[in-house]
């Protein structure tokens, strides 16, 4: 197989891919909802999806934000 032809087919699959990657469909039952809303919103994508995220966001339970952001600081070195 040539070059030319991995390249062609790792552009052919880059699609099938990217789908398969992203969070599960079904978020663990301690997952505050706007965080599903949020995915859901990201998933469909748009182009008024910061706009949109940021309603999402603003309108969530702030205990619920700083949990969230909890978590992720403590599995994401910043």
């Amino acid at each position: 197989m040539s070059p030319t032809d991995n390249a062609n087919d790792a552009a052919q699959n880059a699609g099938t891919d990217a789908a398969a990657q992203g969070p599960p469909g079904d978020l663990p039952g301690v997952v505050p909802d706007f965080v599903g809303d949020l995915l859901a919103e990201i998933s469909a994508g748009g182009p008024e999806l910061g706009e949109t995220i940021s309603e999402i966001a603003s309108s969530a339970d702030p205990a619920a934000i700083a949990a969230v952001a909890a978590d992720v600081a403590a599995v994401v070195p910043l």
